[in-house]
C-alpha cells in the first residue's frame, strides 16, 4: 500500500535506445539537484548509478531532513506539487495514513528503488495478465522528493520507446506535470503528455484550443477528475466525487467493488460507509478477527453507526462478493438516477 508508479516493458531494451535514455537522464540529474532532488544509489547511499546497463536510484536516507512521524504512508492531494527541501509537514490524511501537498520526507528520503535495466529479470514477465509478454515492474515513491526523478526518467523512457513501453501511476496528471515540464525545457522533448482512459502515459503531437480537452479529451474519455469537476451541480454529492468514466458511462461489473460503494444495506437496515477496511485474516478487527465464511476470508469495512464495523464481503480468488444479508449501495450515475444495488 503506498503511491506507486507502474511500468511494462520489453526483455531487453537496444542499446542505442538505452544510450538515448541514459544521455537524457544524466543532463537531468543537476538540474533535479537544483530543486531539492538528490539523489543516491538503490539502497539510498552514495551515488544513482547510470549507465547502459542501468538507471538505478533511490532517494539519500542520510538526507538532513528533520524526523516527522506524522508522514506515515503518504499520498498526494489532488492540488499537490513541487519539492520541499528540508522540513515538510502533513496536508491531512486518507485512511492509510497522511496526505502532502508537496513531495517531502519524514526524514529519510529513500523508499522502493527506481529500477530501470537494459536487460530485464525474466521473472518479471506478465504471462496472466495484461499486458501479456512484457515485463513488469513498480516503484513505490511514498511521494518523497525523489518521485520526480522517477518521474522525469518514465517520461525520458516514453519518448524513447513510445509504444514500446505502459507507463501507469497512482498519480494524476497534475501530479506530472513537473515533470513532463522539465523535459520539455531541458531536453527539448516536443511532447505533450496526458493519462488516456486506460490510464496510460501517452503523448500529445498539439495542444488543443481548450486547455481542459489536453488533460480530459473533448469527450473525457481521458479524463482522470471526479464528475464534479465538470458537473458542479454535483458537487457534495456522491455521484460528484465518482470517476468521470463511471459517471459518464455507468456501473461496470468489475468497478462495483467495496471500495467503491457509499454506504451497505446490513439485514434491512442502511449504513453510512467508513473509511477503514481490511481483511479478517490479516487485521485486528475485533470480533472479526481470523473469521471466514466457508473457508474464505472476510472483508471488514468500518461504519458511521453503532454497528461500528462488519462483514461487507467475502474474499474469492475471481474477487468480492457480498456478504449474506449484505447489500452494496452505488451512487448515482448520468444516465441512471437511482443508486445501483448490488447483492447475493
Amino acid at each position: 500500500m503506498g503511491y506507486t508508479h507502474y511500468w511494462y516493458r520489453p526483455y531487453v531494451i537496444e542499446e542505442s535506445e538505452m544510450r538515448a535514455i541514459v544521455e537524457d537522464f544524466s543532463k537531468m540529474v543537476l538540474h533535479l539537484d537544483d530543486l531539492g532532488v538528490h539523489l543516491a544509489d538503490g539502497d539510498g547511499e552514495g551515488t544513482p548509478q547510470v549507465d547502459l546497463d542501468v538507471i538505478r536510484f533511490n532517494g539519500p536516507v542520510h538526507c538532513g531532513h528533520p524526523k516527522n512521524s506524522e508522514i506515515s504512508i503518504p499520498w498526494p492531494t489532488p492540488v499537490a506539487q513541487g519539492v520541499i527541501d528540508g522540513a515538510g509537514k502533513a496536508a491531512g490524511s486518507w485512511f492509510a495514513g497522511a496526505t502532502l501537498d508537496a513531495r517531502c520526507c519524514n526524514g529519510d528520503c529513500s523508499y522502493e528503488t527506481f529500477n530501470f535495466p537494459r536487460l530485464m529479470d525474466k521473472s518479471y514477465l506478465q504471462t496472466n495478465n495484461k499486458p501479456k509478454k512484457l515485463y513488469f515492474e513498480c516503484t513505490k515513491t511514498a511521494y518523497r522528493p525523489y518521485d520526480l526523478a522517477v518521474n522525469v526518467a518514465l517520461v525520458i523512457a516514453k519518448h524513447h520507446l513510445g509504444n514500446g513501453i505502459i507507463v501507469k501511476s497512482d498519480g494524476e496528471l497534475n501530479h506530472w506535470r513537473e515533470g513532463i515540464e522539465l523535459c520539455r525545457i531541458y531536453l527539448g522533448y516536443p511532447e505533450h503528455y496526458v493519462f488516456n482512459a486506460d490510464g496510460g502515459l501517452i503523448a500529445i503531437a498539439e495542444l488543443p484550443a481548450n486547455p481542459e480537452a489536453l488533460e480530459c479529451g473533448e469527450n473525457y474519455e481521458r479524463c482522470q477528475h471526479g464528475a464534479a469537476k465538470h458537473f458542479p451541480e454535483l458537487e457534495g454529492t456522491p455521484s460528484g466525487e465518482l470517476w468521470m468514466q463511471i459517471w459518464m458511462g455507468g456501473w461496470k461489473p468489475e468497478d462495483m467493488t467495496p471500495d467503491n460503494a457509499v454506504a451497505f444495506i446490513i439485514h434491512g437496515t442502511r449504513h453510512e460507509k467508513g473509511g477503514g477496511a481490511g481483511d479478517s485474516t490479516f487485521s485486528s478487527w475485533s470480533r472479526w478477527s481470523g473469521k471466514t465464511y466457508r473457508g474464505r476470508p472476510l472483508w471488514i469495512h468500518s461504519l458511521k453507526s453503532d454497528l461500528q464495523n462488519y462483514p461487507v464481503a467475502v474474499k474469492y480468488k475471481s474477487g468480492m462478493k457480498p456478504y449474506p444479508g449484505v447489500t452494496w449501495v452505488f451512487p448515482p450515475t448520468r444516465d441512471n438516477p437511482q443508486e445501483t444495488l448490488v447483492s447475493l
